[in-house]
């Protein structure tokens, strides 16, 4: 049995304060997994609607499937910012034993409706935002079993 999950806890900022607010409000998780043995499979997290879909050897896949939320807002005053939004692709999640498995595309759904997008995005005009965040989870093929967790790196950067 294999539970992931991705918390986006490294977030950077390269405005300052005063101009950006980054908000991390839930962390991306996969649920229990059941790897079929000898062969790898993938399971996904759609960002769009949450879904989860598998693909490949994967025998089960239970719990819930939760999507990561992040909102960025820009300073009350400020509505003329560019802003990047970029995120580590593809992270990496441990048991913490050595064993690893690497999730990628990250992608961005913006709640307000719009197609899912992989980082970085470019924000324009007020910069104001909220996504949900998905993405795909690489199971090897004889995964071992345990709780994996990572973290993901967000940086803003305005222009």
């Amino acid at each position: 049995m294999v539970v992931a999950a991705f918390q986006p806890n490294n977030v950077l900022a390269a405005c300052s304060s005063n101009d950006i607010r980054l908000e991390v409000r839930s962390s991306l998780a996969f649920g229990t997994i059941m790897p079929c043995g000898s062969q790898s499979g993938t399971v996904t997290v759609l960002a769009a609607s949450g879904n989860r879909t598998t693909s490949g050897c994967i025998s089960t896949v239970t719990g819930p499937a939760l999507l990561g939320q992040i909102r960025v807002e820009p300073d009350q005053n400020d509505t003329g910012d560019e802003v990047v939004l970029s995120i580590s692709v593809p992270p990496t999640v441990s048991n913490g034993t050595g064993r690893t498995m690497t999730a990628s595309p990250i992608k961005l759904h913006d709640t307000n409706g719009g197609p899912s997008l992989t980082a970085p995005i470019t924000l324009t005009g007020d910069a104001r935002a909220r996504y949900d965040v998905g993405g795909s989870l690489n199971v090897g093929a004889n995964q071992g079993a345990g709780s994996y967790s990572g973290t993901v790196t967000i940086l803003v950067t305005c222009k």
